[in-house]
């Protein structure tokens, strides 16, 4: 039902629409204070499945948005919530909402109940990150910081366990495989994985002509993909696969990578970003119109801030740039771009977030909370 009030409302509002010589037209609508958004800064966004759309502030809270109203919950009407700095939203495989607020707390809701879980007392490095994986009973998070929270539910209570890396591995990120594994790649581009809690490096990763990983991840099927400075591989079990496109160059760098529901890549190499499909490139942005990100997105870029991109329901991508918007690439690689320009407040874009109807959802600094779908649907 709620679901269905998020979808009716993106098909009722009579909003700005952008046109020009994108390949997509896009309807934009805003909501502030105004419009009872409790802070015009939004950090965090998720979705429950129940529908509800909940709102990470800044400074006023957490709120739950059904398309019509917000309900904020705060630490005055949530003890739960020690902290009203909300950072960082996720929604876990079996529907959990995870809370991370600035203190490092970590906050729950769950079967309709907020439930305080536990606080870091490592700061920043302790602030939420991300799932890493989850099941019925246990759950492992991920922290700015690269430790791991792994919790296991005993009598409707989380016991908790943090996983602390040695000092070299720490700013780790990590995915884990469809047989539970959880892999960890080191801001410095080396390869290993977690086991029986302990971070074991793999220094000589089986299969790979570069031990240089510039990104790893888990595509839909839970197979691990990593991107080096010489190609693409994948992990088939026991070593790594070459599965670089026999259509192009034979040495790529690969500095990010994101999977599509449909099983295609978006691959940002040194050579552009491109399309991949079963080892073969069968799309590439051609233009950003003069105005789109570098080739490089290593580059030109703000300290602090990297350009960003996400694959949408529908195998196109969204790439964000702090202070520059977002643009939008189709499935053919055709490029559109939101911008104030075209109604977007400011190009101060803290966060973002797609809903189960394929809708945008863009968290801004100052800006409020966004709504941006596509006008050339259905």
């Amino acid at each position: 039902m709620l679901c269905a009030m998020l979808a009716l409302l993106v098909l009722a509002f009579a909003s700005r629409t952008v046109r020009g010589a994108a390949a997509e037209d896009f309807q934009v609508q805003v909501w502030g204070p105004d419009e009872g958004l409790p802070d015009s800064t939004v950090t965090s966004l998720a979705q429950t499945p129940d529908g509800y759309l909940w709102v990470g502030t800044l400074q006023e809270g957490l709120s739950r948005f059904d398309g019509q109203r917000f309900v904020t919950f705060h630490p005055g009407n949530t003890p739960e919530l020690r902290s009203i700095e909300i950072r960082k939203l996720l929604v876990d495989t079996q529907g959990t909402l995870w809370v991370g607020t600035v203190d490092a707390s970590l906050i729950s809701f769950r079967d309709g109940r907020f439930h305080f879980e536990q606080q870091s007392t490592e700061m920043p490095g302790g602030w939420l990150f991300g799932v890493v994986s989850a099941g019925n009973n246990s759950v492992v998070l991920s922290s700015y910081g690269g430790l791991l929270f792994h919790g296991m539910l005993e009598n409707g209570t989380n016991r908790w366990e943090t996983i602390h890396p040695p000092v070299a591995m720490r700013g780790s990120s990590f995915c884990a495989d469809r047989q539970g594994v959880i892999w960890y790649r080191t801001r410095d581009g080396k390869l290993g994985q977690v086991c029986s809690n302990q971070f074991v490096p793999m220094p000589d990763p089986p299969g790979l002509s570069s031990p240089q990983i510039n990104t790893l991840i888990t595509d839909p099927a839970g197979v691990i993909w990593a991107g080096t400075e010489k190609g693409l591989a994948r992990w088939n079990g026991k070593l790594f696969v070459d599965m670089t496109p026999t259509n192009g160059e034979p040495d790529l760098s690969v500095r990010q990578m994101v999977a599509c529901p449909d099983g295609t890549f978006w691959v940002w190499t040194d050579q552009g970003l491109r399309k991949y499909q079963g080892q073969q490139w069968v799309a590439r942005v051609e233009s950003w119109g003069g105005e789109g990100p570098v080739r490089d997105p290593t580059s030109a870029i703000p300290v602090g801030r990297s350009l960003s991109i996400f694959a949408d329901s529908r195998s196109g991508l969204w790439v964000v740039r702090y202070g520059a918007g977002l643009w939008h690439v189709d499935a053919d690689g055709k490029v559109s771009r939101v911008r104030g320009a075209q109604g977007l407040p400011n190009a101060l874009v803290e966060c973002w977030f797609e809903d189960r109807e394929g809708n945008l959802w863009i968290g801004l600094k100052g800006g409020g909370l966004v709504l941006c779908q596509s006008s050339n649907e259905g």
